[in-house]
């Protein structure tokens, strides 16, 4: 969001400081931005390009047979456009309906909207902006291909062609000249509806390079096991090293093959704390835990308002009888004084008779932990200490270790009281290392990028980014899909500056004949308003579930 934020900011500055400088140097600043073809304003820089435009303008002379493939393509546009327009308003109505449900609260909230917007950082990972840009970039330019393509096989000449940037959004952009109102309604149609229809294409081709990709990668990958390290892109104080190109094959007793399965245990970790309580800490030593008492004391999380502070966090265990032994003078001497004024200190009670655990039925789970959430004791620790030792869900796993009673009374489970934002996370990997981590599940999978496949020639030895090449076609033509189908359904609504408003305007001029005028603009005011309202809508869904 930084990056945002600072982008944003040299965008105005420059603007700005173009502004002085043509207050100064007015005529020179504009005789340069026309040499070069630009025209600035606060929100875009517009490039146009002449030999483009000529080029365009010639491209169907002595292409007679280019010309009837052509003058067929966009009548099939026409079609397509009309009825994906229909599906597209039908669309635009349900999804408002269910994004006004939630929102008043008659509906559950959904993550999986209908028509979702896509926010960098938010929805998707900060490191997908490539191809993102690279999808509008392809999306745009093809769109506008359309249009000119179809202009020029009516015997429309093209004005202006070239490209821009609105801020974070780039694209291109074709003018043609004024007179195509007086062109026919049939020829006004191919031209409007060109841009959705090469859309349109661009989202089937895409479903049909998704389903052959694996086809193709196969003659040049490998699949893996697991998830393939291919780099690092920050040294997280409490991860430890993961070699370039072995592979996660499990993470917490989740068994992992490929990228996704790792994103959805790592998913599905989360999930179970919120909805089950299921929690992966790491069995402490009473010496230790005892030592982190000596040097922050018993309340330290509470003195320090909760938050981290240098190497130390905030972690939490439970009591049991024989637990901190040393420090029970010091835990009544607490409670006597939490007893006289201060409620929100914890009270530090041992129950002497009801904390022996047994080892009897392993398939217990942390169930006889919560029940003693009264005895919860918080300990200001460095994870560091205690990132390699056995990982558990409570504290009889620890107690399995060993089968005597001395052993009992020496370890407890120790998991982060910020449970929502760090984890202790194990990772098996296909070497038979393991690797450990403490933190944001956000930042790992920020702080490292992945694969699924080596490449056959062992190119990956030398040059790891290869194993990338995948990836990068497969997130590529997923955006472009996504994009696509994203710029169809609000480019052909009949609203005000689409095409879907220009075509619905010709549509009108077509089928009826009085009160026209009057017609369209309840049309266009109508699906202006239901656009907008979903958009409003869902982004509002969308910042209230990530805030």
């Amino acid at each position: 969001m930084n990056f945002f934020l600072l982008y944003l900011v040299l965008w105005v500055l420059s603007f700005i400081t173009l502004r002085i400088l043509y207050t100064y140097k007015g005529r020179k600043i504009l005789s340069l931005l026309r040499s070069l073809n630009l025209t600035v304003s606060i929100f875009s820089v517009q490039w146009h390009s002449p030999r483009i435009r000529n080029y365009l303008n010639q491209f169907l002379i002595k292409r007679e047979r280019l010309t009837k493939f052509l003058n067929k393509w966009f009548y099939v546009g026409i079609i397509s456009s009309v009825i994906v327009m229909v599906l597209s308003t039908l669309l635009w109505i349900y999804n408002g309906i269910k994004v006004i449900r939630i929102t008043l609260g008659f509906q559950e909230e959904d993550e999986q909207q209908l028509i979702t917007p896509i926010i960098p950082g938010v929805n998707i990972p900060t490191s997908h902006i490539i191809y993102l840009v690279l999808a509008l970039i392809f999306n745009g330019v093809f769109h506008e291909l359309g249009h000119a393509l179809a202009s020029v096989s009516i015997n429309l000449p093209i004005r202006k062609v070239g490209f821009f940037l609105a801020v974070f959004y780039p694209g291109g952009f074709v003018e043609v000249q004024k007179d195509i109102e007086k062109r026919s309604n049939k020829n006004k149609l191919k031209v409007f509806s060109a841009g959705i229809w090469h859309n349109i294409f661009i989202f089937f081709l895409s479903i049909l390079l998704i389903i052959i990709l694996p086809m193709v990668i196969k003659i040049f990958f490998i699949s893996s096991n697991g998830s393939i390290i291919v780099s690092t892109k920050g040294n997280h104080e409490l991860i430890q090293p993961f070699p370039i190109g072995d592979a996660i094959v499990e993470v917490n007793n989740c068994s992992v093959t490929n990228t996704w399965e790792l994103f959805m245990c790592l998913k599905g970790l989360k999930v179970g704390k919120e909805e089950n309580g299921t929690r992966h800490g790491r069995c402490a030593s009473v010496g230790v835990l005892n030592d982190a008492i000596e040097t922050s004391g018993l309340y330290c999380c509470e003195e320090n308002g909760d938050f981290d502070v240098g190497d130390l966090k905030c972690l939490e265990t439970i009591k049991s009888k024989h637990f901190l032994k040393q420090n029970m003078k010091k835990e009544n001497k607490m409670k006597q004084e939490s007893d006289n004024g201060n409620e929100k200190k914890q009270k530090m009670v041992l129950n002497n008779d009801n904390e022996r655990e047994t080892n009897d039925n392993n398939g217990k789970d942390n169930k006889s932990d919560q029940n003693d959430n009264m005895d919860i004791i918080n300990i200001c620790l460095s994870p560091k200490k205690i990132l390699k030792n056995n990982v558990c869900m409570n504290n009889s796993q620890c107690l399995n270790s060993q089968n005597t009673d001395s052993f009992r009374e020496t370890e407890r489970c120790v998991f982060s009281i910020h449970e929502e934002e760090n984890y202790f996370l194990r990772f098996q990997l296909s070497s038979g290392k393991t690797s450990n981590y403490f933190g944001n599940l956000k930042s790992f999978v920020d702080s490292l990028e992945f694969s699924n496949h080596y490449d056959r020639f062992g190119l990956w030895k030398i040059l790891p980014s290869t194993m990338k090449i995948p990836s990068f076609f497969d997130f590529l033509i997923r955006y472009s899909l996504t994009l696509s189908g994203g710029l169809i359904v609000i480019n052909v609504s009949p609203c005000y500056y689409t095409d879907g408003g220009y075509i619905i305007q010709t549509l009108i001029d077509i089928f009826i004949k009085r009160n026209t005028q009057k017609i369209k603009k309840i049309v266009l005011v109508a699906g202006t308003s239901i656009l907008l309202l979903n958009i409003v809508l869902s982004l509002f869904t969308i910042i209230r579930q990530h805030i």
